[in-house]
C-alpha cells in the first residue's frame, strides 16, 4: 500500500504543477514540423507575418454587387472589431498618389527617363491616355503623362475578371477568426489563409479527439465483455487508461512550452496501447516472475521505439514521444502497483474466444509476394504537401486566391533585407530579370528614390512638356514645370516587416542565382525549405535503423538468449509488409514512414514475447491487445490531418501483419 501512496502523491504533485503551468495549445500546422530555433527563426517569422492574415474572396457576376458586398463586409469587420483591414480602398494611399504624383515611376519608365528617351515616354503615355481602360487616377493637370496610372495598374489589381465572374480580395488581420468565419457564412465568399486553416484544424481536431475517445471507450467496454464476459472489469481498465492519459499530459506539459493540438489527436491511441497491460494482467491467473518479466520487457521495448521520435528535430514527433512514453509508464505503474489492491479477480476469460489460425505456407508465400511486389515500387517524397490536405472548400479557396494574386506563378520565395535601399537594389535586379514581386517599396519608393524620380520628371517637363501636353493650358504647364514637389515621409506598410530592422520581398519563380552577388540578404522558400528539413531528418535517421535493430536484439538477448532473433521476426515481417503495401497504394517513403518501422516493432514485440512464453491465456490476451491497438490506429486513419492518417493506416497494417506472423511462428508446437 505504501507504493500506491507514493505513486498517487507524485501524480497529484505533477498534476498541480501542470495546472499552474497552463500551457498554450498550438494550432499552427507549420509549427508541428518546425521547431523554433536560430536556423528556423526567419522561416517561422516570415510564415507568421506573411500568412497571419485572412483573405476574404468575394465572387459575383456584377462589379456593383461585388463592391456592395465588399464595403458591407468591411464595415461589419471594423464595427465589431473582428480584425484590422489590411487591403481595401485606402483613402490615405489615394491621397498620397494625388499629392505626390512625381514620385511614382515604374522600373521601365524610370529607365527611359534616365536615358532621356523622351519620345518613347511620350508614345507610351499617349497609348495609355487613349486606352479606354486607362482612366487617369490623378487628374491630367497634375499627371499629364499618366505615370501614376501606369504605376498602379502595372503593380496592383482591383477587380479581377475571370470568365463570367468578377472577384475582389479583402485582406484582414484577425482579432477573432471564428467570428470572421461565421460572418462569411452570410456572403458569397471564399476564405483562405493560415488562420482559417489553423482554426478549422483546431475545430476538427477537438471534434475528432472527443469522437475517437468516445468510440474507443465503447470499443473497450465491448472488448472487456467479449474477453472477460464481464462489464465490471472495465472499471479498473478505465482507471489505468485515465491515469496514463493524465501522466502523459502532465509530463508533456511540463516538458514543452506549448502543446500541439495534433499531439492530443495522436494521444487517443494510448487507449489502444495502454489497455494491453491491463488485459495481460487480468488474463493471467498467476502473476509470477515470468509474467512481470514479459510485461516489463514489452513496456521497455515500446519505450525504445518511441525514444526514436526524439531524434529528429520535429516538434510534433518529439511531443508524441514524450506523451506516449510517459503515458505508457503511467499505465504500467498503475497496473503493477494499484491493480493488486483492487477487488477484481484475474484469470477469468471467455473460453470460446476467436483466435486467428492461418496455414504457414499460405502466410509465407503471401508475405513474400507482397514484400517482393512492394520493393518494385519504392519511392521517396519529402514534400511538405504530404503532411496536410485541406478540405475541399479550403482547397478551392486557396486555388482561387492563387489564381487571383499570382495567375502564372506558383513558386513563392521571400527575400529578407535590412533596409529600404537594399530592398530597391534587389528589386532593380528582379525587374531586370522580369521577376514578378511584391514589397513595401512597390507601394511607396524610398525617400532617396523619390527624390531621384522627382528630378527625372522635372527634367522631362522642362524638355518635353510643351510639345507633348497640347491638352493643357500654358498656365497649367508652367505650374507643373516650376512646382517644387515634396517627398512622402514615414509611410510604412507594417505587413512587410519582420521586425524594426528587417523586411521581406515576395518574389515569384525566383532563380536565387541572379542574387548571388548581393550581400546582406536571405532567401527563404517555405515549402522547399521545410521539405529540405524533412529530407535531412530522414537521411539522418536512416543510418540509425540498423543500430536500433542491434540495440533491440541485444536487449532481447539479455532476457531470452537465443530466442531473441525468433522474437524479432514477426515485428520485422510486419514492418516489411506495411512499407510494401504503402508503396503499392502510392504512399511514398518519408521521415514518418521510416519512423513507423520502430513504432511497429515497439507495439508488436510484446506479442512475440507473450506468445513465445505463455499458453492459452497469453494467446487470448495478445489477441485482445492487438485488436484494441489496431482499432485505435484505424480511428487515426480517419483524421483530417494527412500525416496522422497515414501513420494510422501504416501502423494498422503493420501491427496486424506482425500479429498474424506471431500466430504462425509461435503456434502451440513451437513455444520457446
Amino acid at each position: 500500500m505504501k507504493k500506491v501512496c507514493i505513486l498517487l502523491i507524485v501524480f497529484f504533485i505533477g498534476l498541480f504543477l501542470s495546472i499552474i503551468h497552463k500551457p498554450s495549445i498550438e494550432t499552427d500546422i507549420l509549427k508541428a514540423v518546425l521547431k523554433p530555433d536560430s536556423q528556423s527563426e526567419v522561416l517561422l517569422d516570415i510564415n507568421k507575418h506573411s500568412n497571419s492574415d485572412i483573405n476574404v474572396i468575394f465572387e459575383s457576376e456584377s462589379p456593383e454587387v461585388l463592391k456592395q458586398q465588399f464595403d458591407e463586409f468591411s464595415k461589419k469587420v471594423k464595427g465589431n472589431n473582428l480584425g484590422t483591414i489590411i487591403s481595401s480602398d485606402d483613402a490615405k494611399y489615394v491621397s498620397l498618389l494625388n499629392k505626390h504624383p512625381k514620385v511614382f515611376l515604374t522600373y521601365k519608365t524610370r529607365n527611359l527617363l534616365l536615358n532621356k528617351e523622351y519620345n518613347t515616354v511620350c508614345s507610351n503615355s499617349m497609348n495609355l491616355l487613349y486606352n479606354p481602360i486607362g482612366i487617369p487616377i490623378v487628374s491630367l493637370d497634375k499627371d499629364p503623362y499618366l505615370f501614376v496610372t501606369d504605376y498602379v495598374t502595372s503593380s496592383f489589381h482591383g477587380y479581377v475578371f475571370d470568365s463570367d465572374k468578377f472577384y475582389s480580395v479583402l485582406k484582414i488581420h484577425p482579432n477573432n477568426t471564428g467570428e470572421i468565419i461565421n460572418l462569411a457564412k452570410n456572403y458569397n465568399v471564399y476564405l483562405s489563409g493560415t488562420p482559417v486553416h489553423s482554426y478549422k484544424t483546431a475545430q476538427k481536431s477537438n471534434f475528432q479527439i472527443n469522437l475517437f475517445c468516445t468510440i474507443a471507450t465503447i470499443f473497450v467496454i465491448w472488448l472487456c465483455h467479449y474477453v472477460f464476459n464481464s462489464y465490471r472489469i472495465f472499471l479498473p481498465i478505465l482507471l489505468s487508461i485515465l491515469f496514463g492519459f493524465a501522466s502523459g499530459y502532465i509530463v508533456t506539459v511540463l516538458t514543452f512550452h506549448s502543446l500541439h493540438v495534433l499531439t492530443m489527436v495522436f494521444a487517443t491511441t494510448l487507449i489502444g496501447i495502454g489497455i494491453d497491460y491491463s488485459i495481460h494482467y487480468y488474463s493471467h491467473e498467476y502473476h509470477d516472475r515470468q509474467f512481470y518479466k514479459n510485461l516489463t520487457s514489452a513496456m521497455l521495448t515500446t519505450i525504445i521505439a518511441f525514444l526514436l521520435l526524439l531524434i529528429p528535430n520535429i516538434p510534433l514527433l518529439n511531443q508524441i514521444s514524450v506523451y506516449t512514453i510517459s503515458g505508457l509508464v503511467g499505465v504500467y505503474l498503475f497496473v503493477i502497483i494499484v491493480f493488486p489492491h483492487l477487488p477484481f479477480k484475474s484469470g477469468k476469460v471467455r473460453e470460446n474466444i476467436f483466435l486467428i489460425k492461418i496455414d504457414k505456407k499460405v502466410f509465407y508465400i503471401t508475405a513474400f509476394a507482397i514484400i517482393l511486389l512492394g520493393s518494385c515500387f519504392l519511392k521517396t517524397d519529402d514534400s511538405i504537401k504530404n503532411l496536410y490536405k485541406p478540405d475541399k472548400t479550403l482547397y478551392k479557396a486557396e486555388q482561387i486566391n492563387q489564381k487571383l494574386t499570382n495567375p502564372q506563378n506558383k513558386d513563392v520565395s521571400f527575400i529578407v533585407v535590412n533596409s529600404l535601399i537594399k530592398e530597391e537594389e534587389v528589386t532593380d535586379v528582379l525587374n531586370k530579370h522580369n521577376i514578378e514581386y511584391l514589397c513595401r517599396t512597390k507601394f511607396v519608393p524610398s525617400e532617396a528614390r523619390q527624390r531621384e524620380n522627382i528630378h527625372l520628371v522635372n527634367d522631362l517637363y522642362k524638355n518635353n512638356l510643351n510639345t507633348y501636353a497640347s491638352f493643357l493650358t500654358p498656365a497649367q504647364k508652367q505650374k507643373l514645370v516650376i512646382s517644387n514637389d515634396s517627398i512622402i515621409e514615414n509611410f510604412d506598410i507594417k505587413s512587410f516587416y519582420l521586425d524594426n530592422n528587417k523586411s521581406f520581398i515576395i518574389a515569384y519563380n525566383l532563380n536565387p542565382e541572379i542574387l548571388n552577388n548581393m550581400s546582406d540578404i536571405q532567401i527563404v522558400n517555405i515549402q522547399k525549405d521545410i521539405s529540405q528539413t524533412l529530407l535531412k531528418c530522414r537521411k539522418n535517421i536512416e543510418p540509425i535503423i540498423p543500430f536500433l535493430f542491434i540495440v533491440m536484439f541485444v536487449f532481447l538477448y539479455l532476457l531470452y538468449k537465443r530466442a531473441a532473433f525468433k522474437i524479432l521476426i514477426p515485428p520485422l515481417l510486419g514492418v516489411l509488409i506495411s512499407i510494401s503495401i504503402s508503396q503499392l497504394f502510392g504512399i511514398s517513403i518519408n521521415i514518418f514512414t521510416i519512423l513507423t518501422v520502430f513504432l511497429i516493432i515497439g507495439f508488436t514485440i510484446d506479442y512475440s514475447i507473450f506468445k513465445s512464453n505463455g499458453g492459452k491465456q497469453s494467446d487470448i490476451a495478445v489477441f485482445a491487445a492487438c485488436l484494441s491497438t489496431v482499432f485505435s490506429f484505424l480511428l487515426l486513419s480517419f483524421t483530417s490531418f494527412k500525416l496522422i492518417s497515414s501513420l494510422g493506416i501504416l501502423l494498422s497494417v503493420g501491427i496486424s501483419a506482425s500479429y498474424i506472423a506471431s500466430c504462425v511462428l509461435f503456434d502451440e508446437t513451437e513455444r520457446i
